[in-house]
């Protein structure tokens, strides 16, 4: 007998009796369409994550903020820095920003996280930013010290799943996909890749973060420019700016050619470099052939260089007169020597050279000493041969 008399009572119109629901209902046009997060997490993560909300000692904002640092840190290295910003942990504890703040302190206070010291943020005034670290005690209460045993359950289950699962491929009914083989969760968070060229880390003393620097690269490029560019054509400008940020960035919109500037700069710059390293060059040469004695590839040029490198004396055969080097004559010599035209001196062509001299002496006519008689006849000779042509002109014109 039935006790509800749903006829009776019209209850079969209130409540059917078919209690039965149909999923067509969401797909009509007045329902919006629903969505959800993709993202997936590994099992460790999402037992720290139920840990977190379940602590007692502590108020319910700090359980908020402390689980959404469970899904954040790096649960390889569970002791390391947290970099994320402070939106996106408001965003996952899903609290505003004063309760934020509040629920840092009081996990502070009982001794599960750690707030590092502030550091500004530099082209963004009023903004410090500083990193939080998780202490031994929220290690070990979130269950991040179980990874390795974690490491061996997960080995164990995906063992046993790859073996029901060449089970189940085995079989000729069974058409089912395999297990999924790649890490759905990165190993660890994302970092800025690279290091910064050497030509531009010279920003940083001027109070450039790096992470600046690499977003007024990718500015730069946007524009069509090089940043490394930029700054080699304008860093006496640059550094001496009263805001260098603020400077860069404006040189980043004009629309001058700093490659060209770059590269004449550039080639300045090596054309100095190769003119000192020959000053350089030649002044070592010169430095090591200062007072030595050197003769050419045939023995008949002797030069001696003075004890300071500034002069030479240069005898040959071919001629009695001793000459005096002068002009620009240590580049030549200096080439002389790297040519090998010019050799040291040894014993055997000093030698040599002192037999050539003294045969050309032997058979030149030996010099007769002047006296004074024949000086004072050679002079009356000059001044009658002076004289006698401005006569005959002086008589041709009398007559």
């Amino acid at each position: 007998m039935s006790i509800a008399q749903r006829f009776v009572a019209s209850e079969g119109e209130v409540c059917p009796a078919d209690n039965t629901t149909s999923l067509t209902c969401f797909s009509s046009a007045k329902t919006p369409e629903l969505a959800t997060d993709v993202a997936n997490f590994k099992w460790l993560t999402l037992r720290a994550e139920h840990r977190a909300h379940h602590i007692a000692g502590i108020s319910s904002r700090a359980r908020a903020v402390l689980a959404a640092l469970a899904r954040t840190v790096d649960n390889a290295r569970p002791a390391d820095k947290i970099f994320a910003g402070r939106g996106l942990l408001q965003e996952r504890a899903m609290i505003p920003e004063r309760t934020f703040f509040r629920a840092l302190t009081d996990l502070a206070g009982a001794g599960l996280i750690v707030r590092h010291k502030q550091w500004e943020v530099p082209g963004r005034a009023g903004w410090n930013r500083a990193y939080l670290t998780l202490t031994d005690v929220a290690i070990a209460l979130l269950g991040f010290n179980d990874r390795a045993q974690h490491h061996a359950t997960e080995s164990r289950q995906a063992a046993a799943v790859n073996d029901s699962d060449s089970k189940i491929l085995s079989s000729e009914s069974a058409k089912v996909a395999g297990p999924i083989k790649r890490d759905l969760y990165p190993a660890s968070q994302k970092r800025q890749p690279g290091e910064l060229p050497k030509d531009l880390q010279r920003l940083r003393d001027l109070g450039f973060h790096e992470f600046l620097i690499f977003k007024l690269m990718r500015e730069a490029r946007e524009k069509g420019k090089r940043l490394s560019d930029v700054i080699n054509a304008s860093w006496q400008h640059v550094k001496t700016a009263a805001r260098p940020i603020c400077y860069v960035r404006a040189l980043l919109r004009s629309a001058t050619d700093f490659a060209s500037l770059a590269r004449c700069q550039q080639t300045k710059q090596s054309e100095a470099q190769t003119i000192q390293s020959e000053a350089d060059e030649l002044r070592q040469v010169m430095n090591a052939a200062a007072g030595q004695t050197y003769y050419d590839a045939a023995a008949t040029r002797r030069i001696r260089v003075s004890s300071d490198a500034q002069t030479a004396e240069v005898q040959s055969l071919l001629e009695p007169i001793l000459r005096v080097a002068s002009g620009d004559w240590q580049r030549g010599f200096a080439q002389a020597l790297r040519t090998r035209q010019w050799v040291h001196a040894t014993q055997a062509l000093n030698a040599a050279f002192r037999e050539s001299l003294i045969g050309l002496n032997a058979v030149s006519e030996p010099a007769r000493p002047m006296t004074v008689s024949t000086s004072r006849t050679a002079i009356a000779a000059l001044r009658s041969m002076m004289r006698g042509p401005r006569i005959e002109s002086l008589s041709a014109i009398a007559a």
